[in-house]
Parts: structure tokens; C-alpha cells; sequence
């Protein structure tokens, strides 16, 4: 019996950050969008995502993943052109423009005249002995259990891969309450933000760059992780072994665009290391060689969740336009959402991208300063270049912004009322402050993505000083409470004590915690453990 196609105008697969902006942009310009997940509920890898993003305020920079999920899925199930359909997976992606889709057992076929695909991509693994061992995860498989569902995968954790999405849930196991043993990263330096690595390398994680795991131990189940050294060649030098105990090994180790819907529609592909395997082939209107097929997000190679749904908007539009919808603003949309993409992609972080496609990505070239700090830990002199002159610290409190690395954010710039931080002539300065115009209100301190900025008070009291930090822990500590001071490396170095507390609903649950220091140490003392020295 021949089954009945439906036509639909647009069709974009996939309901995560790109699909969610593909969906809407079409529909704001008048098409109609039918958005199909295999997941039972929409937005992808944002409600995973607890951290706040980075980028500026058109990229939702300082807002956190899982709120921006709300508030997309709201407008998707909301908006009269969008048919929402999750848990429905797309199997086929026929010659003639047909999809094959399965929805609770049910099979039917859509006919859109465009489609855009936003399938994401799936984690990549790591072979050693023992890894088809239980307690064994990928990072995304972490995020969900911990994130999603509130279910630790253990009690202590080694994390393999010291790139933005393993530092990222490093940090997250250990809000939850999980022990990470280490981070084990198999390249010289760690590939995460710094300032994300310097977040977990203040709460105690030490990060072993240049090694690899070399197996898992145990019977029935994780009991255990050896890792060892890597020589300038990547391989392994005998001798160098490290044991861990632990019951759950996480694995962070990259990412592949989910390509195969677009192979099946003939799309032309092409192995491009830089973007994580192999991407589809597309212009500047993020269309492939097939016409009338877009592509958005992490299926058109691996990037920021702000990238992807920078370029699922602006598939969405393309995809409009090309049917006749939102002819009359497309040229200014258009400009708008491609510089927001480009300025996303125009520093050093984004200069991996190069290899990619002509004419998609700016051709800037960045003098970048190699990092003496590959394990997150400034050296002496970045801290000095940071450290506020000292006639600046006897007149009272002021900010210090250990932010050493160029990437693209700003909201720091846009937090102070006395504009001593910005405002940035590019996304990817790195934060300069304006002793003259800082007063070590701290305004900033919970704005900051990276939770690089604190401040400093040598005027507290004779013998202390006071430190103003971020703080995204429970429980908080109680105002007058003894609590150990610890440096950027992880140690306890003091005791210090509470002076006060400040949270409100609008600092989305980063407290500032005011701490009395040593007068001595207040230039080292950067986070605290609620226990005695």
C-alpha cells in the first residue's frame, strides 16, 4: 500500500540550539516550519548546559545554556507556523526530496520544499583495555545522567580529554558533588578556555597534559584508571605510570558531525580535520551542493553552541528567502547575523577554523601568545601584568580581571556603570581595567562566563584584606564562618573567614563571597574549601 507524503514548506531536522534558531528565523519571516527531534523534548545539548555562555549580548553571552533552552523552546511551541514534532526520527532521506519519519510507531513522509539539517553531532571514543568496561561514560552521557536527570555515574571521577566540553563537566561533576581524580589531556597544552581550566585547577583537579590513559582496571566494573606519559611524538614512555582509584572513567575526547541524512540526500562531503571529520560542502548562504538542502550547526562541523545557532539562523533566513518570505529586511537580517557569526570566529580561538571554507570564515590573522600556563596556572608574569600598581591598592578596593587569553566575549565590558572595563573595539580583547575609574563595586564579578574576575580590598583592616570571589558551589557558607583560603593551584594556604554572602535571583545563582585574608595572601587566595585548614 503506498504511503501518503504530506508537503510541507521548510523542514529542519534537529532540536537543538541550531534547529531551535533555524525554526524560528523561517517562521518569523512567514514560512512554514515543520521541527522534527528524535529526542522526547527540544533543545538539544543547551539542557545540558548549567554554564554560562561566552560571546556578547546578541550571542546571549552570560546566560546559561539551559535557561536559553526554555526560553527558545517557549517561542518554537508557541509560534503559530511552527509544527513541533519530538520524538520523531527522520530514517530516510530519499532521491526525490522525501523524508521518511517515525514518530511512536507510527511511519509518515514529508515532501518539503527546503529542509535544513541540524542533526549535531555524537562523541568520539578511545580504545584502550578495559574500556567496554561499566562505569566507562562519554562527557555527553555525564551530562545527561548529572545535569538532565540528577543521577551521579559515580563517587570519583578521572576525565580524559582537557578541552572546553571536558573541563566544562569537570566542573559541573564537582557542583554536583562528584571527586575528580584528574584530567588527563594527550595534547602538550589544554585545549579549553583558560579561564575554564583555572576554574577547576582552583577547586584541587590537577590537569596531566602529554598523557593518555593506558587502561582501566577492574573486573565487573570501573575500579580503577592507569594513565602515562606521552614523548614529543605522542607516544607513550614506559616508566611514567600514574594509578588512580576510581569507579568511573568519563571521555572527552572530540566530536563527529552526524552527516548521514545528508550522505543519503547526495550531499557532497569532505574530510576536514578542523571541523571534526566529515562536513558537508555548502556556500556562504549555508546551502550544500544539493539544491534546496541546508546545513547549520555541529553537522556542519564541531563549534560553540553560539555558532550554532548563529548559522541556524542563518540557514532559517536563507531557507525563507529562497521560498520568497522576508524579502523586504532580508539584506539587513542577513548582515546582522553574519557579523555576529564572524565575530564569533574572528580571534585566535577561532582561527582553527581556517582550513575550512573560503569565503565562510574571516581571514584575520592574531598574533597569539603561546601559554606558558598549559595546565590553567598563570605564570608570574601574567599575574603581574594583571596585578593593580601599588599607590591603586592603598586607595581601596579594585578589581583584578585574570582573564590572559583572547576569546570571544564581552559581557564584562558592559557590567561596569563607570565603564572601567571596555568597551571593546573587538569581541576578543582581553579585559584591561581602569584603576581611575574602578571602585571595587563588583558589579562584574558575576557577569564574567570564566568567573575571572574578583576583587581586592588592602584597606580592610591592618593585619586583612579582603577578597570578593564567584562562587557556584553548595552549600554557601554562613556569613562569620572559618572556611580555608586556597590559591590558584587548588591549596589551602590560610584560614580565612566569611564576611559576607551576597546572592539574589538576578545573579543566577553565582554568589560573591567576601573574604578575610591574610593581608599577605590576598593576591593569592582565589576560591575556598568550607573546611579548616
Amino acid at each position: 500500500m503506498q504511503q501518503e507524503i504530506s508537503f510541507v514548506e521548510i523542514a529542519v531536522i534537529g532540536g537543538g540550539p541550531a534547529g531551535l534558531c533555524a525554526a524560528l528565523e523561517a517562521a518569523n519571516a512567514g514560512a512554514r516550519v515543520v521541527l522534527l527531534d528524535r529526542q522526547d523534548r527540544l533543545g538539544g545539548q543547551l539542557i545540558k548546559q548549567t554554564h554560562r555562555f561566552f560571546g556578547s549580548r546578541s550571542h546571549r553571552a552570560s546566560e546559561r545554556g539551559i535557561n536559553i533552552a526554555t526560553e527558545l523552546t517557549g517561542q518554537v511551541i508557541s509560534h503559530p507556523l511552527i509544527e513541533a514534532l519530538t520524538g520523531a526520527t527522520v530514517f530516510g532521506f530519499y532521491e526525490d526530496g522525501v523524508l521518511g519519519v517515525e514518530q511512536e510507531g507510527r511511519v509518515f513522509y514529508l515532501k518539503p520544499s527546503r529542509v535544513i539539517v541540524a542533526t549535531g553531532a555524537s562523541e568520539k571514543t578511545l580504545a584502550f583495555p578495559n574500556n567496554d568496561l561499566p562505569g566507562i561514560y562519554g562527557a555527553g552521557a555525564v551530562q545527561t545522567l548529572v545535569n538532565v536527570y540528577g543521577i551521579l555515574p559515580g563517587k570519583r571521577v578521572l576525565m580524559v580529554g582537557a578541552g572546553n566540553i571536558g573541563v566544562i563537566v569537570t566542573y559541573q561533576l564537582l557542583q554536583a558533588g562528584m571527586e575528580v581524580a584528574a584530567i588527563v589531556e594527550a595534547a602538550p597544552g589544554i585545549g579549553a578556555y583558560w579561564v575554564h581550566a583555572a576554574k577547576v585547577r582552583r577547586a584541587g583537579v590537577p590537569i596531566y597534559t602529554s598523557h593518555t590513559i593506558k587502561r582501566a582496571c577492574g573486573g565487573r566494573e570501573v575500579e580503577g584508571a592507569v594513565i602515562w606519559q606521552l614523548d614529543e611524538q605522542g607516544q607513550p614512555v614506559p616508566g611514567t605510570e600514574k594509578d588512580f582509584a576510581v569507579d568511573t572513567i568519563c571521555l572527552s575526547v572530540g566530536l563527529s558531525p552526524l552527516v548521514e541524512l545528508l550522505a543519503q540526500a547526495g550531499c557532497r562531503l569532505a574530510y576536514v580535520p578542523q571541523l571534526g571529520g566529515h562536513v558537508p560542502l555548502r556556500d556562504a548562504n549555508l546551502q550544500t551542493t544539493v539544491p534546496g538542502v541546508y546545513v547549520a550547526g555541529d553537522a556542519a562541523g564541531v563549534e560553540e553552541a553560539s555558532a550554532a545557532m548563529m548559522e541556524g539562523a542563518l540557514a532559517g533566513l536563507h531557507a525563507a528567502y529562497s521560498l520568497g518570505y522576508g524579502r523586504a529586511g532580508y539584506e539587513a537580517r542577513r548582515r546582522e547575523l553574519q557579523h555576529q557569526l564572524d565575530s564569533l570566529r574572528s580571534g585566535p580561538v577561532g582561527k582553527r577554523f581556517a582550513p575550512g571554507w573560503p569565503g565562510c570564515w574571516p581571514a584575520r590573522v592574531w598574533e597569539v601568545k603561546v601559554m606558558l600556563a598549559v595546565d590553567g596556572i598563570p605564570t608570574p608574569e601574567d599575574l603581574a601584568a594583571k596585578t593593580p600598581p601599588p599607590e591603586r591598592l592603598a586607595k581601596g578596593p579594585v578589581v583584578i580581571a585574570e582573564c590572559f587569553q583572547p576569546i570571544p566575549c564581552d559581557p564584562c565590558s558592559h557590567a561596569c556603570p563607570r565603564q572601567a572595563i571596555g568597551p571593546f573595539e573587538d569581541i576578543n580583547e582581553i579585559p584591561q581595567v581602569d584603576y581611575n575609574k574602578c571602585n571595587g563595586c563588583g558589579q562584574c564579578i558575576t557577569r564574567c562566563p570564566g568567573l575571572a574576575l574578583f576583587v581586592v580590598d588592602l584597606t580592610y583592616s591592618e593585619k586583612e584584606a579582603l577578597v570578593k570571589l564567584p562562587y557556584e558551589f553548595l552549600p554557601l557558607p554562613a556569613e562569620g564562618q572559618e572556611v580555608a583560603g586556597v590559591n590558584r593551584a587548588g591549596e589551602k594556604v590560610c584560614r580565612a573567614r566569611v564576611v559576607k554572602v551576597v546572592t539574589t535571583e538576578k545573579m543566577d545563582k553565582t554568589a560573591v563571597v567576601w573574604l578575610a585574608v591574610p593581608k599577605e595572601l590576598a593576591m593569592e587566595v582565589r576560591h575556598f574549601v568550607i573546611t579548616h585548614v
